[in-house]
């Protein structure tokens, strides 16, 4: 199975595409009144794609070209010198699918990027990958490891991590598994993806993903990044029902100081009632509660009022910026497909800074 093929293995099995309705898991078909119906459009994203709650469409920032097979999974990161940093995990070796390279790319302004050479960091494992500045300079990836394959055919086994002393310009694995999964409980069928948070009290939280009859947010912390112990609890149930679990979450602290847990996927008020689908900001006060926003911020659209040509934001990475608040986001169309307007684009709130 190719990286990019688990990759929407694990969408699926948290519940973003199946809330949608492209799946429906066994369920009956919900009602033709409630079925979701995607806006048509026929332009371009700059004049399809649906932004509000504050933000502002910036553009496309890397466009399929620039980024070869179109990557995965990018995580941006701003360096102590102001540039900012995205990296992409692209499939490396071509007689080996599941060997990727992580790449990256620099800028001054969070806009113009130019490909820097070689690779941050290569194995089999880049999946799903997040990076976190720690108090002494380091950056530290968090990732969910492929290698051991995966637990039922849904959920994996572990999260590793891997180190960067000099700047997030080159990673070096660290021993050990930074989470590995219960086979028990929510995590019966093993875990997804891990978001890992430095909160300004010096604690690491991470937002993890368990995997049992649905995928649901469940989080533990960390006095030094490495050694997690869970918390009790679920942070983010079902979004949508009736079969739907919850997406993965991505936190990160604004210049003011509030906590957001980000994610894509879709909400509804009943069964598939008023469904929205999108990218989501989501706050929260003691890092237990999620307060996920009622409308995506960033949505997605149909070219013919089909399913089968859905537009639709995924992929996404957030920094803080002096001019705002950025979130670099790919388009894909239905099931992940590559399709001519997958590229990198971004969203900025410049009332958050």
């Amino acid at each position: 199975m190719s990286g990019r093929q688990i990759r929407s293995l694990i969408a699926l099995l948290a519940g973003s595409i199946a809330l949608f309705g492209l799946s429906r898991c066994g369920a009956k078909d919900a009602p033709e009144d409630t079925t979701p119906k995607p806006y048509t459009c026929a332009g371009t994203p700059a004049t399809c794609l649906r932004i509000s709650n504050g933000w502002t469409y910036e553009g496309l920032v890397l466009s399929l070209s620039q980024t070869g097979n179109g990557g995965s999974d990018p995580v941006v990161i701003r360096l102590d010198d102001g540039r900012t940093r995205i990296y992409y995990a692209v499939a490396d070796t071509p007689g080996d699918p599941d060997w990727w390279g992580m790449v990256s790319w620099i800028s001054a302004d969070g806009l113009s990027f130019t490909k820097e050479a070689g690779y941050r960091f290569e194995g089999y494992t880049l999946f799903g990958h997040w990076i976190v500045r720690n108090p002494d300079a380091s950056f530290r990836m968090y990732w969910l490891d492929q290698k051991q394959g995966p637990v039922n055919q849904m959920g994996y086994k572990a999260i590793k991590s891997a180190l960067s002393t000099d700047g997030g310009w080159t990673f070096t694995a660290e021993s050990g598994e930074r989470l590995t999964y219960s086979g028990s409980g929510y995590e019966a069928n093993g875990i997804g993806l891990g978001r890992v948070i430095l909160l300004p009290s010096g604690q690491y939280r991470m937002y993890y993903g368990g995997v049992s009859d649905h995928g649901r947010v469940l989080s533990a912390v960390s006095t030094d990044g490495l050694s997690f112990t869970r918390e009790d609890g679920v942070r983010l149930d079902k979004l949508c029902p009736p079969e739907g679990g919850a997406p993965a979450v991505t936190p990160v602290i604004d210049a003011p100081g509030t906590v957001h847990t980000f994610l894509w996927g879709t909400r509804c008020t009943g069964d598939y009632v008023n469904s929205k689908a999108g990218l989501f900001d989501g706050t929260t006060a003691d890092g237990l509660t999620l307060d996920i926003s009622a409308s995506p911020f960033v949505q997605g659209y149909s070219k013919d009022g089909t399913m089968s040509t859905w537009v639709h934001p995924e992929d996404f990475t957030v920094v803080q910026t002096p001019q705002g608040l950025r979130v670099y986001f790919i388009l894909y169309g239905a099931h992940s497909a590559i399709i001519s307007e997958t590229a990198l684009y971004s969203v900025i709130n410049t009332s958050i800074k």
